[in-house]
């Protein structure tokens, strides 16, 4: 699947906060009914953001 709409969400030491916008914005993205992917790009946190939506792409295909 080609996606016609890619979401950044840039991110560092946000452990507590990523899965929430992961989810937040795969809502609003699907209302819109157009495919898209979600890119989460971790600037070298020291927390476990990676470990975190690593463990969310078992949930969310589209999710890098």
């Amino acid at each position: 699947m080609t996606p016609s709409l890619t979401l950044i969400l840039p991110a560092y030491n946000e452990a507590a906060v990523i899965a929430d916008a992961v989810a937040e914005a795969d809502v609003a993205l699907r209302s819109l009914a157009w495919r898209y992917e979600i890119l989460v790009i971790d600037d070298g946190s020291s927390d476990d953001t990676t470990n975190i939506v690593d463990g969310l792409a078992d949930r969310y295909q589209w999710l890098k």
